[in-house]
């Protein structure tokens, strides 16, 4: 499936649906941000009292109620600052709760969407490059959320007061600020908006050299068996140089912006000067409108010049949430239906009937398949490499929709069941087993978490793995390393049986799961596999006559499609028989895949 391309107002939409989930903080949030903004427009005022009161009494400065007067404007600026201070401090201190909070969540909700998608999802992604997007979606929102509440809002408060007050003095510096504002943050704004799919092709490069990375990191061991570090640093330096080109173009627009509002400030503040240079010659401007003009200009200069960054901040910010969003968004291949229910599994008896199916468009893997896998039996399916045996296993476990037919667990049709409980009551062993790089007792007890450590040693046990893991440094607390590269490939099948032994499901898939054991370590487990099938309903993807002699069935698979089935000896009796045939090639005790 391709990632969907996600419009702004989706990706906004997306991160207002969690950010008012913490209403009460965001409220007040808001509210301070306001007052803070409201408070600090005051100071420029008291400043031009306290200039013009030292002018006017200049004379009389001695005077003790001239003291007194400029002494009170100077508690007043003393008060107004510290309120003002106190209304930022608990902003502050408010957001420092109600970003990382939301940026968690979102975070979550990144990672499950994740997990609804499907296996084919993750054969078209680098993990590297995902776990790049859970993140990026959550900074996204933390760069735009504090443009918003710290420069956005603060903008807008500072040129309203700023206006209201400047035009009760001399009306035509009141519009000159204003218009010198609009065409700055106008033009930030479009800078920044023709400057977004630079951003966007920045934010695309670092997924890929974050998919690179992880990409190598994953097969170290390849790039030293085969001495691939100097090619790897040759792909690698290619991809980088991608990100490195389109880093520097970024950073040069951003730099041409800063510089051309450096200019404008520069010419903004000469031209003000000199009309208000003009009215204080006519005596309609005292020396305190001087700084009172000054302190609204300097205010509104240091908000002007912020919201440049903060706008090419938000516009990268949704560059960067928009790629990210797009898999968030993206409807996963395997839905659940809105009336699924659980299912309820009493026998186990699995059917297909007539399913086709195929990975890539005009591939049939599965040709009219037609199989009944009744409750309590086992069954090996056989046959060679592209016959469709390890596809009937995913099937059951509804990783891949078929495109036709039914398959159906006790007379309910998978694709009207819930995905938890459908999984629920399956257990696995695959081909290969992957770990958490977490504990032996942890990787075992994900089988049945609720499952006490009594039960998880004696299901180990049975797994014939027991053993091995007390004679580790740390016994059931050991740590396997990221997939469990730390034990042998043998160990790590085994704890994947004792995981299935633990879960002790209805429905037991077994995928070439002795595939990994030497023969010694085969002949420990065979009696735990044994005691693992026992009354459940058993499909083992066949790989060793050693497992496959002793199942009530053997199936035969060929192109798409069942060709024979029975026991063992039925099959290798019969002269032109497929089985035969795969007996005869792997008469050392192998079957073809």
């Amino acid at each position: 499936m391709e990632e969907r391309k996600v419009s702004t107002k989706e990706l906004l939409g997306l991160l207002w649906q969690h950010a008012k989930k913490q209403k009460g903080l965001l409220g007040m949030i808001g509210f301070f941000v306001v007052f803070a903004n409201t408070v600090d427009l005051i100071n420029p005022f008291v400043y031009k009292l306290f200039i013009d009161g030292l002018v006017n009494n200049d004379a009389m400065r001695d005077s003790s109620s001239v003291a007194t007067q400029m002494i009170l404007l100077i508690v007043t600026l003393f008060g107004v600052s510290m309120v003002g201070w106190i209304g930022w401090r608990i902003t502050s201190l408010a957001t420092a709760v109600y970003i990382p909070n939301t940026m968690a969540r979102l975070s979550r909700e990144m990672t499950l969407v994740l997990f609804r998608h499907s296996v084919r999802f993750y054969q078209n992604q680098f993990v590297g490059s995902l776990v790049k997007k859970v993140f990026r979606i959550a900074d996204s929102f933390e760069q735009i959320f504090s443009a918003i509440a710290w420069q956005f809002i603060g903008i807008i408060i500072t040129l309203v007061g700023s206006f209201a007050v400047l035009y009760t003095r001399n009306t035509t510096i009141a519009w000159i600020l204003l218009a010198w504002s609009f065409v700055a943050i106008t033009g930030h704004f479009l800078y920044s908006r023709w400057k977004s799919k630079f951003d966007l092709e920045q934010a695309e490069s670092d997924s890929k050299v974050a998919g690179q990375f992880s990409d190598m990191l994953t097969n170290f061991e390849n790039i030293k068996l085969f001495t691939g570090i100097k090619n790897e640093k040759k792909t690698l330096k290619e991809t980088q140089g991608i990100w490195v080109g389109n880093f520097i173009k970024a950073w040069r627009l951003s730099e041409y912006a800063d510089a051309a509002q450096a200019a404008m400030m520069i010419s903004g503040e000469a031209i003000l000067l000199y009309v208000a240079f003009g009215y204080w010659q006519e005596g309609l401007l005292t020396v305190g409108d001087f700084a009172l003009i000054q302190g609204y200009y300097m205010a509104i200069l240091s908000k002007v010049w912020n919201i440049g960054r903060a706008i090419r901040q938000v516009y990268r910010a949704i560059a960067n949430g928009k790629e990210s969003a797009g898999i968030l968004l993206m409807q996963p291949e395997i839905k659940e239906m809105k009336s699924a229910r659980d299912l309820g599994v009493e026998k186990g008896e699995i059917v297909f009937t007539g399913v086709r199916f195929g990975y890539n468009k005009g591939q049939q893997v599965l040709k009219d398949y037609e199989m009944t896998f009744k409750a309590g039996k086992r069954y090996a399916l056989v046959g060679p490499s592209g016959s469709g045996k390890s596809t009937v296993g995913k099937l059951v476990l509804r990783l891949f929709d078929i495109q036709r037919g039914k398959i159906l667990i006790d007379g309910q049709e998978i694709k009207k069941v819930t995905l938890e409980s459908l999984r629920s009551q399956i257990s696995v062993v695959p081909q290969e087993s992957v770990l958490f790089h977490r504990s032996l007792m942890e990787n075992i007890r994900y089988g049945r978490r609720d499952a006490t450590d009594e039960e998880v040693m004696e299901a180990a046990k049975k797994a014939r793995c027991h053993e091995f893991i007390t004679h580790l440094e740390d016994g059931y607390e050991t740590f396997v390393g990221e997939r469990g590269v730390k034990l042998s490939g043998g160990e790590r099948q085994r704890v994947a049986i004792a995981r299935a032994i633990l879960k002790n499901a209805p429905i037991l898939v077994l995928d070439e799961a002795t595939s990994s054991l030497d023969s010694e370590s085969e002949a420990m487990i065979q009696e735990a596999l044994d005691h693992l099938m026992k009354g459940k309903t058993t499909i083992v993807i066949a790989h060793r006559l050693s497992t496959i002699m002793k199942m009530d069935q053997i199936v035969v698979m060929e192109e798409g499609k069942v060709v024979d089935a029975g026991s063992h000896k039925q099959l290798v009796r019969k002269k032109n028989g497929l089985y035969r045939k795969l007996w005869k090639i792997q008469a050392g005790g192998f079957l073809g895949e």
